[in-house]
């Protein structure tokens, strides 16, 4: 992936996701991280961030069967939520149950908004 379009996927991230109480990753198709929006910069990955990572290829597969629309994982600390985009995948962790359906259409909507200026692919 060129540098402008990673500088232009960071923006998408920290705008939509500069405020939010979870932590944001885009990753490949294989399940590897692109790039991420933590919840505080400098922060370190909590916990439910690792849990995602080491179930990066199970969701990509899944989103690879074309089985599943989106995907939602109930962590120790939190939900991850994650949904595919074309050649990429859009996953939050952190996230609480109160907040699960709202983060759900926000992440959606960011997927959406990366989708229509050209980035998922």
């Amino acid at each position: 992936m060129d540098a402008n379009k990673v500088k232009r996927l960071e923006e998408v991230m920290h705008k939509n996701f500069k405020s939010s109480n979870f932590d944001a990753f885009l990753l490949n198709e294989s399940g590897d991280i692109i790039l991420s929006k933590l919840r505080k910069e400098g922060e370190e990955i909590d916990e439910n961030a690792f849990i995602l990572l080491e179930n990066c290829k199970c969701i990509s597969g899944c989103f690879k069967k074309g089985e599943v629309e989106d995907f939602i994982l109930h962590g120790k600390e939190g939900y991850i939520i994650a949904v595919p985009l074309r050649s990429l995948i859009l996953a939050v962790s952190g996230v609480q149950e109160s907040e699960i359906e709202k983060t759900l259409k926000k992440v959606k909507k960011v997927a959406k908004i990366i989708e229509d200026l050209g980035l998922s692919n």
